[in-house]
């Protein structure tokens, strides 16, 4: 019996293999924020304490005073600030990165991708010889 679960599992995850292959615009997006990943982090639950904060009030006050008919609005909210705070780190991540990349990076503890140096001309015994010459 557990050699049968074992082909099943084995060959039905070739059979689904297609179908569990992300597209690729989506690997694209992920390899694109992937560099923002820390800076998200550490900002979103800040982000998101403040959108509960300014939302809290004025729903509870509309929540009371409706027919209980909105608390799919409640529901929406919810669910929208987390993808609200994640987009604004985003954002913030990718303006900082290109408005002052240096302070991005301390921001972030140096966790960026490293930037290749340009590199300098050979000199010395290291100078590539001339063509003919000795």
């Amino acid at each position: 019996m557990v050699v049968l679960g074992i082909l099943t599992v084995w060959l039905g995850f070739d059979a689904l293999k297609g179908l569990l292959r992300p597209p690729a615009w989506l690997v694209a997006a992920g390899l694109f924020v992937a560099p923002l990943s820390f800076f998200v982090y550490v900002t979103q639950e800040p982000t998101l304490s403040v959108l509960k904060a300014f939302t809290k009030t004025p729903l509870q006050t509309y929540v009371q005073r409706s027919d209980g008919g909105s608390q799919a609005l409640a529901i929406v909210l919810y669910l929208l600030a987390p993808t609200i705070a994640i987009a604004g780190s985003i954002g913030a991540a990718l303006l900082l990165r290109r408005l002052v990349p240096r302070v991005y990076a301390v921001m972030i503890g140096g966790r960026g991708p490293k930037r290749r140096a340009a590199e300098s001309p050979p000199v010395g015994d290291e100078a590539a010889p001339t063509p003919g010459g000795s």
